[in-house]
């Protein structure tokens, strides 16, 4: 059974609907929390189940995408971060990563730079890769996970609403 369902390109409709489903944000708060906590398995395993009443769909990467662009925007302190100060954040936040994620910095740097439209095309980290990486890069760089993205919540589903090029382009990392 795949992770995600292959669908064709949304209609504007289906665009404005909720980002989200309560399920897939459960997945996504357990996640996050383990990884801010340390635990690699408590992080991948919200990420390894599916069933019927949880699918995942590209959405799950879309908000992964959107709170992790702009939780490295806040950090760094500007909305058009260069490559370096995102190198640079990486390398300081590397050491909870690996515990995580096992790789060098450099993974680290392309999930960070994938968000942020920065990385080059043959490092785009996509698919549930960037579910798995994305939400340990997330579980790092949040100061208390669940108050965090409770409070990010509204903001992110209103900017699914009226954002349709930036949940085209969520999507199509999810389509590759």
């Amino acid at each position: 059974m795949p992770i995600f369902r292959r669908r064709e390109r949304l209609g504007q409709q289906e665009l404005n609907d909720q980002a989200i489903n309560e399920a897939n944000w459960t997945r996504l708060m357990q996640s996050v929390a383990a990884a801010h906590a340390g635990d690699p398995m408590g992080h991948t395993q919200p990420l390894r189940e599916r069933s019927a009443d949880r699918p995942f769909d590209w959405r799950f990467g879309a908000w992964v995408y959107y709170l992790l662009r702009w939780r490295v925007r806040e950090l760094i302190g500007t909305s058009s971060p260069d490559v370096p100060a995102v190198k640079l954040l990486a390398a300081n936040h590397y050491p909870a990563y690996a515990e995580l994620i096992k790789g060098d910095v450099s993974s680290f740097e392309n999930v960070l730079l994938t968000v942020l439209d920065l990385v080059e095309p043959e490092h785009r980290v996509k698919g549930a890769m960037l579910n798995v990486t994305g939400t340990a890069a997330l579980g790092v760089l949040l100061d208390d996970p669940v108050r965090d993205l409770t409070e990010l919540r509204p903001g992110a589903e209103a900017f699914w609403q009226n954002n349709e090029a930036a949940a085209r382009a969520a999507q199509a990392l999810h389509e590759a």
